[in-house]
């Protein structure tokens, strides 16, 4: 069983940080003590997907909204 959770959490890093369209992780396939891992890459996938649109706009030139006022 633990192979089956490294391998789903292993897949599910490598799209986050590889792939143009992510796959989605279903956090119940994972055993229970994988599941908070599985909810922490998810927060990074958001945080990975954030980061990605602010240094799209940045290289357009697109600062004024990130601009503290």
């Amino acid at each position: 069983m633990e192979d089956k959770n490294c391998e789903l959490l292993f897949e599910y890093l490598r799209s986050i940080l590889y792939d143009k369209e992510i796959q989605t992780l279903d956090i119940t396939k994972l055993d229970e003590p994988y599941q908070k891992l599985g909810r922490g890459l998810q927060v990074l996938e958001r945080t990975v997907e954030e980061m990605l649109e602010y240094s799209k706009d940045l290289s357009v030139g697109n600062w004024k909204k990130y601009r503290k006022v």
